[in-house]
């Protein structure tokens, strides 16, 4: 596909170097594209001039069949008509050849215009930028959409032969290109509506040509025609469609790029067209061929994103699939034994089918849907346990609630059978509207608890109001479920769709990124945390780098002041109080803590595409490298997010060693799925509901996974404190990962375990640096204290009041996505203590400084590093630091930094006041 591009850009540049200008040079290139499907748009519109004339004999025999007869007698007799004409009502879909015809080229001209930079700032008639949206509309809303939509229907509606059928189609079509290219870049914008324009002229010329009949635009079209489309059920649930994917487009966690999301959400929105009109005349298919249309569907949408993207391969979206075949076939033999069910009736075989379809899919958003999309919102978060893990044991409880739900619809009365669909279509669609629009936010999960609970509590008047609301929507729909009843299908064929592409798109991106992306990395072989002896050099300079998760810096001051143990602890140290974290979020801090500051975000992005957790593997490595040519050993505890570390430079160590995916740990994995489901139910329930079900049901207990694997690393740090320090020859370099005082927070200040997982953050913060200030005690005491430079550091804060900030900061520049920019978050904790250093007390420092700096400070125990910023750099007055946030909702954390960026502010000499905060 690169090489057509390659070539249709050579194509666009020669003309423009001939006009000397790119917009003209696009209106020729348009000219020119048509002319040249001119022929195989005649031989596209003969075999649509052949549809036209079935439809002309069918249509009316269609509709006296509709009129005289109902059930199976109509689906008997509409089947017959169709069999005599040796007709079937999918062939309606050869009307849209034209527009298929274009639409490879339309893919082709996108990609190609969006690669061309030249276009950018390039003026064009009353156009300032080519490459960007028109803003025409008082400078903020765009023209050129809607010109091309007119356009788009007139030349539709000026097609010879145009019906009613014709009419739904090009509005729907229209109305999808309307929303999706409402932003594209105008020249993209100048184009098709160039295009569309040869096209209406072409229309008009035919009809003039032809006898007078043809003169009128609508040629067949009345204007009541017009009217009952608009009201019509089908145009509203087409519509429903339509906005659907629009909003699937905006809030799906995929890792295409922002400039390939369009076109990736037109294709899947024109499959979705074709997918609905064939169900539409669906009557006379066999229960086997829906189910075999349906897959074919989702496989055109698996090709779709293979051919529009290099970073998508097919393979791996086929294999997706195969997931979701294992499910239809079930679903298929269920449907196909209900449905051809001797003892009964054509109606109550339909209502079951219907009612079984609206209970699949309540099932399928509690069970697959909401927990599925939960975990790839962040696998890391999941005790590694596989993708796959989870989604077979989901399916099989899916199937089995499938075949329980069977087994209940087909042997009970009709009065049950029509209780369960009411409850069970209205339940799924408030189940399906709270998931996707009310859903909570994934970015505020952390193993399994809230970082803000907050966020779950409603008032009372709020619960009054949304119960209320609830009620007086359930007597609205029980009363009026007869006049709805026609509406359920496309209703389910809406909801299963959107969340079955939710799944397929998001697990495809984690799927491929895995694949891709872990050639390069070099197995290791991990050792056991519990193993870890902390070893130091009583005659070289050691380095100790102690990160403490999410400890907020703001907190220390007061904690020096309330506790003599902790002040007397870290008085040869310097607190660098003027500290920001490089990112929101571990993820984006960790890199820089450990590779310095080309490791910072805002310097990655520029220079690399990798992916976030590839660049963190490198980073691992930079100071083990350095180091060991000056004779130092090395030694990483407890790396995060499960990526794989060459262990050449550094020995690597960990909590359950190479951790739960290859310990084969099915408590665990029972543990999560378990976890997965209950968060699910509690993201689909009603905001007043939420908070009881969240702590009677969530609210971890000391015995659950989530708990205990933050009691190991507590024990961890108990057991660091206590071990003697061992001595060797040689110098070392440590790294210890501590995931405290991050949440969920479990022991009290004295190290007690606190009951119900509750407890709190400030006295896990207290006894973490007690622990430290015994692992110092402890060095003292072998000798190797004056040796070693110490290092605490934090990759961010916490969601938690920072007294050393004016209240008013937040009111002046906000809280920030997530409520990451708050003073409690990005206020990161760093204290140095020097080889040989001794003082009185606890020394502060106003100096401004980041997360980077912690390799600074290690390099200069062996007298700097090649591409490791010197003091002196980091000390400069003029010195501006770089805090970025980054968006990791509803995403595995398989693309790069760029991907993922939300927010970006520099500050620079002090982060205490708010106006030396800029936003890049």
């Amino acid at each position: 596909m690169n090489i057509v591009i390659s070539y249709y850009e050579s194509l666009f540049l020669f003309i423009s170097n001939i006009v000397h200008s790119y917009g003209l040079a696009t209106i020729l290139l348009s000219l020119f594209v048509s002319l040249l499907l001119i022929k195989p748009t005649k031989l596209a519109n003969l075999i649509v001039y052949k549809e036209t004339s079935f439809q002309t004999v069918l249509a009316p025999q269609v509709e006296r069949i509709k009129k005289e007869s109902k059930g199976a007698e109509q689906h008997t007799r509409l089947n017959n008509l169709y069999n005599r004409y040796s007709y079937h009502p999918i062939y309606s879909v050869r009307k849209l050849l034209g527009l298929f015809i274009q639409l490879p080229l339309l893919v082709l001209t996108y990609f190609m215009f969006e690669q061309l930079d030249v276009l950018n700032g390039e003026q064009f008639i009353f156009i300032k930028n080519l490459g960007g949206p028109d803003n025409l509309i008082l400078g903020q809303g765009n023209l050129l959409p809607f010109i091309m939509t007119f356009v788009n229907v007139a030349a539709a509606l000026t097609t010879p032969n145009f019906t009613k059928n014709d009419l739904i189609q090009a509005f729907g079509v229209s109305l999808l290109f309307l929303v999706l290219l409402y932003n594209a870049k105008s020249v993209l914008l100048i184009y098709w509506t160039v295009s569309n324009a040869f096209i209406l002229f072409r229309n008009i010329i035919i009809m003039r040509n032809a006898d007078k009949r043809g003169v009128l635009l609508i040629s067949t079209v009345s204007r009541r025609q017009i009217y009952d489309f608009l009201i019509n059920k089908y145009t509203v649930s087409l519509c429903i469609f339509v906005i659907s994917f629009c909003l699937i487009d905006h809030f799906l966690p995929t890792q295409i790029a922002d400039e390939n999301s369009n076109i990736v959400a037109l294709i899947i929105s024109l499959e979705i067209i074709l997918f609905y009109f064939s169900v539409k005349f669906s009557y006379n298919f066999s229960y086997l061929s829906k189910f075999v249309l349906y897959v074919l569907f989702l496989l055109q949408v698996a090709m779709a994103f293979g051919q529009i993207s290099d970073q998508y391969r097919l393979p791996s979206l086929l294999f997706i699939n195969i997931s979701f075949l294992v499910l239809g076939v079930q679903a298929a033999l269920f449907f196909g034994v209900l449905g051809n069910t001797a003892s009964l009736s054509y109606s109550q075989a339909k209502l079951r089918l219907v009612s079984l379809g609206f209970l699949s899919l309540l099932i399928f958003i509690i069970v697959l849907d909401n927990p599925l999309n939960l975990y790839l919102s962040d696998p890391s978060e999941y005790y590694g346990i596989e993708y796959f893990t989870i989604l077979l044991a989901n399916i099989t409880i899916f199937c089995l609630a499938i075949m329980l739900g069977y087994i209940l619809l087909r042997f009970s009365s009709e009065n049950i059978v029509k209780s369960i669909l009411i409850l069970s279509v209205y339940l799924s669609t408030i189940f399906f509207v709270y998931s996707k629009l009310v859903g909570l936010n994934y970015g505020l999960l952390d193993n399994f608890t809230f970082n803000q609970p907050d966020l779950i509590n409603v008032s009372a008047f709020h619960s009054i109001l949304e119960f209320t609301v609830l009620v007086g929507l359930f007597l609205l729909f029980l009363k009026n479920f007869n006049k709805l009843q026609s509406y359920f299908v496309p209703l389910l064929l809406l909801l299963f769709i959107t969340s079955l592409a939710t799944i397929s798109v998001s697990a495809a991106s984690l799927l491929v990124a895995n694949a891709g992306n872990t050639d390069n990395q070099t197995e290791s072989s991990y050792l056991e945390a519990r193993d870890f002896n902390l070893t130091l050099s009583k005659s070289g300079k050691n380095v100790l780098v102690i990160i403490l998760d999410g400890f907020s810096g703001g907190l220390f001051p007061e904690l020096v002041k309330e506790n003599r143990k902790i002040r007397n602890g870290f008085k040869d140290f310097t607190w660098y109080k003027n500290s920001v974290a490089n990112s929101g979020g571990t993820i984006g801090s960790l890199p820089s803590i450990f590779g310095g500051h080309r490791f910072h975000i805002e310097n990655v992005i520029p220079s690399s595409n990798d992916r976030m957790l590839d660049t963190l593997a490198d980073s691992y490595l930079v100071l083990p490298e350095l180091f060991k040519p000056k004779g130092y050993n090395s030694n990483i505890v407890q790396p995060k997010f499960n990526v794989k570390i060459s262990n050449k430079d550094a020995s690597i160590y960990k909590i359950d060693g190479n951790g739960y995916a290859n310990s084969n740990n099915p408590e665990a994995d029972n543990f999560v799925i378990r976890s997965l489901i209950k968060f699910s139910i509690l993201k689909s329930f009603p905001l007043f509901f939420r908070e009881h079900f969240y702590f009677t049901y969530l609210d971890k207990t000391h015995n659950d996974e989530s708990t205990n694997s933050k009691l190991k690393m507590i024990k961890l740090l108990d057991s660091l404190s206590e071990k003697e320090v061992a001595t060797s020859e040689k110098p070392t370099l440590n790294f210890i990962h501590l995931h405290v005082p991050h949440g969920p927070n479990v022991i009290d200040q004295e190290g007690n375990i606190s009951q119900k997982g509750k407890g709190d953050y400030k006295a896990e913060a207290t006894y973490s640096l007690l622990q430290l200030a015994k692992i110092f005690e402890r060095m003292k005491a072998d000798k190797v204290y004056n040796s070693t430079q110490i290092q605490v550091v934090s990759d961010h804060g916490w969601w938690v009041d920072n007294p050393m900030f004016d209240p008013a900061f937040v009111d002046q520049i906000g809280i920030g996505y997530e409520g990451r920019r708050m003073p409690g978050f990005f206020h990161a904790l760093f204290l140095v203590k020097n080889v040989d250093a001794h003082q009185p007390e606890l020394h502060t420092s106003n100096a401004l400084t980041t997360s980077g700096d912690v390799a600074t400070m290690a390099c200069e125990v062996i007298g700097g590093c090649p591409r490791i910023l010197s003091l002196d750099e980091i000390f400069s007055e003029d010195r501006e630091v770089k805090y970025s946030i980054l968006d990791l909702k509803g995403v595995s954390k398989n693309g790069s930094f760029k991907d993922y960026l939300v927010e970006q502010w520099s500050v620079e000499k002090s982060i205490f006041e708010h106006t030396n905060w800029k936003r890049n």
